[in-house]
């Protein structure tokens, strides 16, 4: 498994995303899109085993996934954010139900909702749960209103994400919801393939989906 992990201005939560995927035994691809902070003397303490890109000008989050994914070299890949993290044993669940369901292009889980300080979020079905991510419905993902069933760090066969192009960078936001878009007009069929947490989703005030519309 290759994990993508893109980074801009994550200081402060972008090592616990490196050893969330290091710890699993993944290939760990991590593209600075030039920060400002010091996220890249933070990288450098995690860097054993992983392959570092520095971006000199920032290409905003697609065009660093899409960097990562012309490093990447595992059968599947996995997109992280930098300020994300996953759960355990998530990427063993995930390229397993892959491993043994050809017809599975995407697979994915539930997540767990932090604030930021890491601190389960309540949403009214016990502490850091929420009804979402959504079993996959096919009618529900294709109406597109920033509406997807599955979540951006979904994991996809490699081969489709190259075949698809990877992620269309004129989309500044709502990236993710656009490849899996593409993807199921291909032929891709994603399946919720556990009811556990494979990701660790921090929830935070000044996040690009909350500031951008």
């Amino acid at each position: 498994v290759s994990v993508l992990i893109c980074n801009y201005n994550m200081q402060a939560w972008v090592g616990e995303a490196i050893d969330s995927a290091k710890a699993q035994g993944a290939e760990v691809i991590v593209v600075d899109d030039a920060s400002t902070d010091g996220s890249l003397r933070e990288i450098a303490k995690h860097t054993e085993h992983v392959l570092g890109i520095a971006r000199e000008t920032n290409g905003y989050l697609a065009r660093a996934r899409n960097d990562a994914l012309a490093a990447a070299r595992g059968r599947y890949v996995m997109a992280l954010d930098a300020d994300d993290k996953l759960a355990p044993r998530a990427l063993d669940v995930l390229a397993g139900a892959l491993d043994a369901d050809r017809t599975t292009q995407i697979a994915y889980g539930k997540a767990h909702f932090t604030d930021e300080a890491g601190h389960p979020m309540e949403y009214g079905h016990g502490p850091g749960r929420s009804p979402w991510p959504f079993e996959y419905d096919d009618k529900l993902q294709r109406v597109g209103d920033n509406i997807t069933c599955l979540p951006y760090a979904s994991m996809v066969r490699r081969e489709w994400l190259v075949r698809s192009g990877g992620w269309r960078e004129r989309c500044r936001t709502g990236e993710d919801i656009d490849l899996w878009q593409r993807l199921i007009m291909y032929g891709a069929r994603p399946r919720m393939v556990t009811q556990a947490d494979f990701l660790v989703y921090r929830t935070r005030t000044d996040s690009m989906s909350v500031t951008e519309p």
